[in-house]
């Protein structure tokens, strides 16, 4: 079942993305994951917690899609939009910085939602202007009883060029 979201709880939406990614925007070594913590806050993933998102393969070529999938690791019902996510590369100084989306990739507005368990896939093109290095996804999560959003991210990928 997909809810559709009007123009006003989008632009919520993005304001509390923006937001939360100034709060993200430390260096995570993993993804965000587990239950919401005490008070309704996500809790950062220790190494006991299970990932939540997790791409098909290690290592990518330019221009070949990255499929990820996304599994509600929650205890509660998750809302998502997994074409909204962002892909970042990490940079020489070690940071995560967004790259821009392939040319001609169309998303739409939908909020989908997950129940505890439940995953759902999405397949991402980089560009084949893509530098090679390491890439990651982030995409963020929304509590449908209306509490704190969960910023979650992928495992760390490679993209080679095709003549490395």
């Amino acid at each position: 079942m997909t809810t559709p979201v009007t123009l006003k709880s989008f632009v919520r939406l993005l304001v509390g993305g923006a937001a939360l990614l100034g709060v993200a925007a430390c260096e995570q070594t993993g993804a965000l994951g587990g239950d919401w913590g005490r008070g309704g806050y996500p809790q950062a993933q220790s190494s006991e917690d299970p990932i939540m998102m997790q791409t098909n393969a290690a290592n990518y070529r330019a221009g070949e899609p990255v499929i990820t999938r996304l599994t509600n690791r929650t205890g509660r019902r998750v809302g998502y939009n997994l074409c909204r996510s962002r892909v970042e590369q990490r940079n020489d100084e070690g940071d995560w910085r967004p790259v821009p989306a392939a040319e001609g990739e169309v998303c739409t507005a939908e909020l989908r939602s997950l129940s505890p368990g439940q995953s759902a896939t999405y397949s991402f093109r980089l560009a084949r202007s893509s530098r090679p290095g390491p890439y990651r996804i982030r995409t963020t999560l929304e509590d449908l009883r209306g509490g704190p959003r969960l910023d979650v991210v992928s495992n760390a990928f490679s993209l080679t060029r095709d003549s490395d």
